[in-house]
């Protein structure tokens, strides 16, 4: 792929179109341009080179210049980035706003039509993937939990457990839901003893993979990597893991 190319497919990544990012990097090269100009030394048809160049100037990628014949320009790239980081703060700002108002109603509309033409397995497997996913779905274990969370993961993995999760794991134990964690260092060095865990932690220098069991009824087992993992809903296979939870926690420290 062209150097040219991947600047095309970035410009796609942060909002602009074929025809858009074609005229802007040609109005990078040629400087101050007509629009018959740009018509000439572009692909864009020269039907839509005029809407284009309107475009571009709406969303800050161009300039247009008093005069005649009216003429163009890029927007300097060091100014533009800055533009792009300011529109997608707002951007962000607005469409959390805009959340915060809708997401009462957003639930109630969902739960309304949830499961009103099937039902929902008894026993259930999912995979899930990327890390905020994953710890999404470990918050909302934790917060449905009724009576254990019991947790086994790498020191690394502790910690972000912790970063992430502590607020809900305070949140379980004051419904006297009972967390524990063992910290499995895998035989090397750790500074997980440097954290205040949330959970009743142990150490554990063997290693037994990286699972969370709520309740003995529910499983999240990561896969390798930590970029994924399978969510079970099977007492039978989490009760399995529960116990093994449970060995390992004897033979820790």
């Amino acid at each position: 792929m062209s150097k040219n190319s991947d600047v095309l497919n970035l410009l796609n990544r942060v909002g602009l179109n074929k025809y858009e990012s074609e005229l802007y990097t040609a109005l990078l090269k040629m400087g101050s341009s007509t629009a018959g100009e740009l018509a000439s030394k572009s692909d864009v048809p020269r039907s839509r080179v005029y809407d284009v160049l309107i475009s571009l100037e709406k969303k800050g990628f161009a300039l247009i210049q008093v005069g005649r014949p009216v003429k163009y320009t890029a927007t300097a790239p060091e100014r533009l980035l800055g533009s792009i980081v300011s529109n997608y703060e707002d951007d962000h700002k607005e469409r959390l706003s805009e959340f915060e108002r809708i997401k009462g109603s957003l639930l109630k509309g969902l739960s309304s039509i949830h499961g009103t033409e099937g039902s929902e397995d008894e026993n259930m497997v999912g995979i899930i993937r990327g890390r905020s996913n994953i710890y999404s779905q470990m918050k909302t274990m934790i917060s449905d939990s009724k009576s254990s969370i019991v947790k086994i993961a790498s020191g690394e993995s502790a910690g972000h457990f912790e970063k992430h999760c502590s607020s809900h794991i305070e949140g379980a134990k004051k419904r006297g839901v009972s967390s524990r964690l063992i910290i499995n260092s895998g035989g090397k060095a750790s500074d997980s003893k440097n954290i205040n865990y949330s959970s009743d932690s142990r150490a554990s220098k063997r290693s037994h993979g990286r699972f969370l069991v709520k309740d003995g009824e529910e499983l999240l087992a990561f896969l390798k990597g930590g970029e994924s993992a399978l969510w079970i809903r099977d007492s039978s296979l989490a009760g399995s893991f529960a116990g093994l939870f449970e060995t390992v926690w004897q033979n820790s420290k």
